[in-house]
């Protein structure tokens, strides 16, 4: 039996640059979060390279959960 309170998840692959192209999706279809990993990367390299996920985040219209490596989903009872 489905659960009518059960969260919709969405994935869709988009071409242009990254942070654009999920904030104009964020804005469109009026999302409630964006879900997306992160490199780790910090400081200079940061500055150098740019970061997808901070300008998502400083941006974005809606929450965003940003997923650092090596984490794990747990749920406890």
């Amino acid at each position: 039996m489905k659960d009518a309170t059960a969260p919709r998840a969405r994935c869709e692959v988009l071409y242009g640059y990254p942070a654009e192209q999920i904030l104009h999706y964020a804005r469109q279809k009026q999302v409630d979060l964006i879900v997306m990993g992160s490199l780790g990367i910090s400081g200079i390299k940061e500055f150098f390279l740019g970061s997808v996920a901070s300008r998502v985040v400083a941006n974005a219209p809606c929450s965003v959960w940003v997923v650092r490596p090596g984490f794990h989903l747990t749920s406890e009872a």
